[in-house]
């Protein structure tokens, strides 16, 4: 089907090639709807399960319109996934991965819920989405910065975040030593 619709994009008709980017858009579209589908509705929890191998998924596919999806998911910990020492958050959280393969379509919603969210975890999980995508200087820069402007908690907030992202980074991101 699709190298139907590759060799229609390539071809010397006009009509022809716009007909097929559209099914091939329209696909793609389909596609992300029946993947976040598919881990909304999925039973199986595990680190390889459908779920998770469905958000990672959205990541892949840099599926911008899954922000929200993938948000309300923040928190899945697939059954079966460990902490190891030193990898980054993104690693044991499907949904955050998938954010920071997303990238900048996802930092509205991100700095949206550390200033909005009961749950430090939750606030956490956010800010290193935007540690990922902009960078740690950056990230905690912009956390300062937004806190400055709000008030009460959602500056709380937000300092928390920043705080989070800074000793997450003092704490497993430090100098090595170089070798001679």
């Amino acid at each position: 089907m699709i190298d139907d619709k590759l060799r229609r994009l390539q071809g010397p008709e006009p009509a022809g090639r716009y007909a097929a980017y559209e099914e091939l858009v329209q696909e793609r579209k389909d596609l992300i709807r029946e993947l976040m589908a598919m881990a909304e509705g999925s039973t199986d929890p595990g680190l390889h399960g459908s779920r998770a191998l469905a958000i990672v998924t959205l990541g892949e596919y840099r599926a911008a319109e899954a922000v929200p999806f993938l948000t309300q998911h923040l928190d899945f910990l697939p059954a079966g996934s460990v902490a190891e020492e030193r990898k980054p958050t993104q690693y044991y959280y499907p949904s955050v991965w998938a954010l920071c393969q997303i990238g900048h379509p996802a930092f509205a919603r991100m700095l949206q819920l550390i200033e909005t969210s009961a749950d430090p975890e939750r606030r956490h999980l956010a800010a290193w989405v935007l540690f990922d995508v902009e960078g740690r200087s950056n990230s905690v820069s912009r956390l300062l910065e937004r806190a400055a402007q709000r008030g009460g908690e959602a500056a709380a907030s937000l300092r928390d975040a920043a705080r989070y992202l800074e000793t997450y980074v003092q704490t497993y991101h430090a100098p090595q030593p170089k070798l001679r």
